[in-house]
């Protein structure tokens, strides 16, 4: 094959990557973030939770 076609291919490889990694990293923020909504939501539900108790 001829190199100058291999060289935008590369080029786009390692485009393609790049893109995999941040897709991965962006994952991982998402991910962590719906854990602390999570434990969010928890506290405030045990939170009212509580309030209604010593309200009855």
């Amino acid at each position: 094959p001829d190199p100058i076609h291999i060289e935008p291919l590369t080029k786009m490889r390692l485009q393609l990557d790049q893109q995999a990694q941040l897709i991965q990293q962006l994952q991982t923020q998402v991910q962590s973030l719906q854990d602390i909504n999570a434990q969010i939501l928890q506290f405030f539900q045990n939170h009212f939770q509580h309030i209604r108790q010593q309200g009855n």
